[in-house]
């Protein structure tokens, strides 16, 4: 499983299809923003707020410190003019896919997170989304934590009257932050690893959490509840491999990108999983550097046309083949060659019992949600 550009689009509605072109976020920005030595964030806020119209400098430096700190998460925790040209360019009403970028700089976090892993490195702040990730873990896992999206309630701060009062969830997104978090502890820790590292029963796997019995959820208006489907020409963006821009930024971070491969999640897409195929493997080198938007081009060259493909009369259903089976029981001889306590009694040797059943979560630790170990 993995998040997919159909996921950045029902838990945020960002974004996904536009025309990208992200070295042009890399020109020099038209102003001087302050961003060191002034007090961190409360300091910049103090610094650019201003009473009146709002200007563009004033709304470049708000999506600013929305992108660098909430969108980003940039691992300078404080004010950066890393982001400064694309907030420019947002400020300006440029269409820009931002739900790629969410999505690159995803799959980029999780990139430096295993490679660290693997070398035995601490992790430190690498900056990047969780709240993203966190967002797809509580939806994928809530059989597992036995929380129900459709009970969910969102902070209603429409309400001038009453801005306290709660609301029903008008979205899969806002639903899901509507999810409790608990306190962080190794045990849990522990619990939630064994869960992955064993795996799921089947009943418990959500494949495609968007396929409700009944329409829940009004946004996002692109999605249609009772079909289950996007329009042609999104949907023709979801399923077909592409490339996520990542580290766009005027930081020290040279652009690069990582590939979107929706083969290995189509049960996730709706479709029956085959065995996964890396689309540009041969053609292009995995999270090259960057230098000019002639090299971001050749790379979107290599995407492949998909307009042969008739989707009309296509109904959702999600199912794995034999020869995937088959494919996913050798592969994972390779993968897992150790047993899950050598894991599990660094995590939590006292208290985990790694041979014990994977299952939900009891009613007393309704409260779990996938964040704690975010």
């Amino acid at each position: 499983m993995t998040p997919t550009l159909a996921d950045v689009l029902l838990l945020t509605g960002l974004d996904v299809s536009s025309a990208d072109t992200p070295f042009n976020y890399l020109f020099k920005p038209s102003h001087r923003l302050e961003t060191k030595g002034i007090g961190g964030w409360k300091g910049y806020i103090s610094k650019n707020m201003k009473t009146g119209i709002v200007s563009q400098r004033e709304h470049t430096t708000f999506l600013m410190m929305w992108l660098e700190k909430h969108f980003f998460c940039g691992g300078a925790v404080g004010p950066s003019s890393n982001t400064q040209a694309l907030a420019e360019a947002l400020s300006q009403g440029s269409a820009i896919p931002l739900g790629k970028h969410l999505l690159g700089s995803a799959y980029h976090l999780m990139h430096q997170i295993g490679v660290k892993l693997s070398k035995g490195e601490p992790i430190g702040n690498p900056g990047g989304p969780w709240w993203f990730i966190t967002l797809w873990l509580n939806l994928h896992m809530s059989k597992v934590s036995q929380q129900r999206i459709e009970t969910k309630t969102f902070p209603n701060i429409e309400s001038e009257e009453n801005p306290s009062v709660r609301r029903c969830c008008r979205s899969f997104g806002e639903a899901v932050s509507a999810f409790p978090g608990c306190q962080f502890t190794t045990t849990r820790t522990a619990e939630y690893f064994r869960c992955f590292y064993n795996g799921l029963s089947e009943e418990m796997i959500i494949w495609h959490p968007y396929q409700t019995v009944e329409p829940i959820f009004e946004l996002p208006v692109c999605f249609d509840f009772s079909t289950r489907t996007f329009d042609k020409e999104l949907m023709d963006v979801l399923i077909k491999p592409g490339i996520l821009p990542a580290n766009f930024f005027s930081g020290k971070d040279s652009p690069t990108y990582e590939f979107y491969c929706p083969s290995a999640a189509a049960r996730q897409l709706g479709f029956g999983q085959l065995p996964i195929r890396v689309y540009f493997a041969g053609q292009a080198k995995f999270r090259d550097g960057l230098t000019s938007s002639l090299d971001y081009s050749r790379l979107c060259d290599l995407v492949p046309d998909s307009s042969t493909i008739d989707l009309n009369g296509w109904s959702v259903a999600s199912f794995a083949t034999q020869q995937y089976k088959l494919w996913w029981a050798e592969w994972k001889q390779h993968l897992f060659c150790k047993s899950p306590s050598s894991y599990c009694n660094i995590l939590d040797p006292e208290n985990i019992n790694p041979n014990a059943a994977v299952c939900p979560f009891s009613l007393a630790d309704s409260n779990v949600t996938l964040s704690s170990c975010c």
